[in-house]
């Protein structure tokens, strides 16, 4: 379950970044 946490987080500070 920690895969699956990190994507999310990778996912979302990307999100954040391109924002």
């Amino acid at each position: 379950m920690s895969v699956p946490f990190r994507l999310y987080l990778s996912t979302l500070s990307r999100l954040i970044i391109v924002y």
